[in-house]
């Protein structure tokens, strides 16, 4: 493959789900969380329902709005498909790979076809980017789990709601330790450059296989601290108008070092899905996967640590026992730089001895749509689910409340049918109105055709049955 680059580094994906038991911290470890890990919903929001898109996916994970107006469907078992602009799902793929892509387990999965982004002058050079995974390549270590293709195609120049998949071009192999923490977002900055998100390798506390020693010696390892040998734990940013097969914007904080010189920001331990405020200063929101205790939204800033594995949420993370904080922690580097705090810290399920907000956070967008006044500014996400054993997804909203934490409400599903119940929630989308849009599916992994896309729309159109429990409780399943 021509124009190919090697990195010895390694990607992330999906929901982060290592280590999710039910015991709780001692009552000595709670006495160290801060009062915004704490917080439970503020109150339940409503005026949203659910509208169904499109259907028959097997597990969609993301989906983008091209400049003809069609929706393009990142489906995991390695297929783009086409939405057209009637609402019709395509036969044809725009993009098939599943020859390409390893084989997947049909249960929850963290590997697959990931993402894909259009070059922002698509319509005029047809080029777009997506990243997958394949088998593990040549060279890379014997122990490893699985290797990650960035890879550029062009559009076919006779069909365009065909790719042309000889066209493929490599820009980055990431060789990845552990089968999970493989990211998932790959999108465009206001800036014209490419980001990327890296997962800290996979496993759990940042340690194993894979894993370097960083300067944090407490916590042996790993990749999120470590910046002079790896991109992982990190959202890199590259040009790729530029160089061979790509450049490095000038002001990448770590531009003048060979081999991380991708990187945007670091101490991230899986940022599944991250966005760009289409209004405002166009900040980047990234949620960021936690593991044990805590689900975190970050305001990612260039040259921004924000802590992994020092910290998980805003709690010192103790990698030897990882359900039971330590009492205290660097709140910087050595170098002295700070370790950020997130915006949002909610509780992982079963955190603290009452029920938290779910298992996987799931990032979104600041909503700048015109279907909902009342959310204008806010920012949507997710939870894949409250359960290891059952899809129950829920939507929250984050609020800034003027400095400190967002102000957290769960986003009431209005029509009925379409509650939270019985879908895990894997992603969000938005259109080029600023709509969004919930992908989802009834399996926890890439099996069976229960993937849907809703649209979410206003509910006055549909009747309203209150859920039994408020925000931050949960029913029997």
């Amino acid at each position: 493959m021509k124009n190919s680059y090697s990195l010895f580094a390694y990607l992330p994906l999906l929901f982060v789900l290592a280590g999710c038991q039910s015991s709780l911290p001692s009552e000595s470890s709670r006495d160290n969380v801060s009062a915004a890990d704490t917080s439970q919903p503020d109150s339940t929001l409503g005026s949203v329902a659910l509208e169904l898109l499109a259907e028959g996916f097997t597990n969609p994970l993301s989906m983008e709005q091209g400049p003809d107006g069609r929706y393009y469907v990142v489906d995991q078992p390695g297929v783009v498909y086409v939405i057209d602009t009637a609402g019709q799902l395509l036969d044809q793929p725009f993009l098939d790979l599943r020859d390409e892509i390893m084989d997947l387990k049909p249960a929850h999965e963290e590997r697959g076809l990931l993402g894909l982004a259009f070059h922002p002058d698509y319509a005029a050079n047809g080029r777009f980017f997506v990243h997958y995974s394949v088998p593990l390549r040549s060279g890379a270590p014997a122990d490893y789990s699985h290797t990650k293709h960035l890879s550029e195609f062009r559009r076919d120049a006779a069909d365009p709601l065909r790719a042309d998949t000889g066209t493929e071009r490599i820009l980055l192999y990431v060789d990845e330790p552990q089968g999970n923490h493989n990211g998932g977002t790959l999108t465009f900055g206001p800036d014209g450059y490419l980001y990327l998100g890296l997962g800290d390798g996979g496993g759990a506390n940042d340690t194993g296989t894979g894993h370097l020693a960083d300067w944090y010696e407490r916590n042996d390892g790993g990749n999120g601290q470590e910046q002079t040998q790896n991109l992982l734990g990190s959202i890199i940013r590259i040009d790729i108008d530029q160089g061979d097969p790509y450049g490095i914007p000038a002001d990448n904080f770590l531009a003048d070092r060979e081999g991380v010189r991708e990187t945007y920001a670091t101490g991230l331990r899986n940022p599944y899905r991250f966005s760009f405020d289409r209004g405002g200063s166009n900040a980047l929101f990234a949620a960021d996967l936690g593991q044990d205790l805590w689900e975190e939204v970050d305001i990612i800033q260039s040259g921004g640590n924000y802590g992994w594995n020092v910290k998980e949420g805003t709690s010192c993370f103790n990698a030897a026992s990882a359900k039971q904080p330590l009492a205290d922690c660097p709140n910087q580097t050595p170098d002295g730089a700070p370790l950020i705090d997130p915006i949002v810290v909610l509780p992982h399920k079963d955190t603290l001895g009452y029920d938290g907000y779910g298992i996987a956070i799931i990032g979104g967008y600041v909503y700048r749509g015109g279907q909902f006044s009342e959310l204008d500014g806010d920012y949507i996400f997710g939870m894949w689910t409250q359960h290891h054993d059952s899809p129950a997804g829920a939507i929250y909203t984050a609020r800034n409340s003027g400095g400190g934490p967002y102000d957290v409400s769960e986003v009431s599903i209005r029509n009925a049918a379409d509650r939270r119940r019985g879908r895990y929630i894997n992603a969000f989308a938005q259109d080029t109105a600023g709509e969004l849009y919930v992908l989802t599916s009834e399996t926890p992994g890439p099996s069976g055709t229960t993937g849907k896309i809703y649209r979410m729309v206003p509910s006055s159109n549909y009747d309203y049955q209150p859920t039994e429990k408020s925000a931050g409780q949960q029913g029997s399943h």
